[in-house]
């Protein structure tokens, strides 16, 4: 295990590519892109129980969520990972699916266009 520190935007592909697992102890998220760039390079995460995550992460599925400033939760998940190399290849598949699912072009598409028709047509009730 070894910690890197700063990493520039552009190298970080390289990082997720030869890393185990992604682990992120925030105490304050809102939408972490690192969590959809470590599950889209098929990592499983252990994380803190923030809101940001909460989408992306779910416990036991694709990572672990831990509450914030648990260490030793936190210890406990990177070891449950590093003894079972076949869970951390499945918890990385898992996020990766959840990822490409949540992230999906044309479903997005199809959310937003509902949102927008139900908006017009409450616009509609109102008048």
């Amino acid at each position: 295990m070894f910690f890197t520190g700063w990493v520039d935007y552009f190298d970080l592909p390289k990082y997720y590519a030869v890393c185990d697992a992604f682990i992120l102890t925030s105490v304050y998220e809102t939408s972490p892109r690192v969590i959809i760039f470590a599950c889209l390079s098929r990592k499983p995460i252990i994380t803190t129980d923030v809101s940001g995550v909460r989408d992306y992460v779910h416990n036991e599925e694709n990572g672990f969520v831990v509450s914030v400033k648990n260490v030793g939760g936190l210890a406990k998940g990177i070891l449950t990972l590093l003894e079972n190399p076949v869970k951390m290849k499945q918890m990385g598949e898992s996020g990766f699916k959840k990822v490409k699912d949540l992230l999906d072009e044309e479903k997005i598409i199809v959310d937003y266009r509902k949102m927008y028709e139900f908006t017009l047509s409450s616009e509609n009730r109102k008048r």
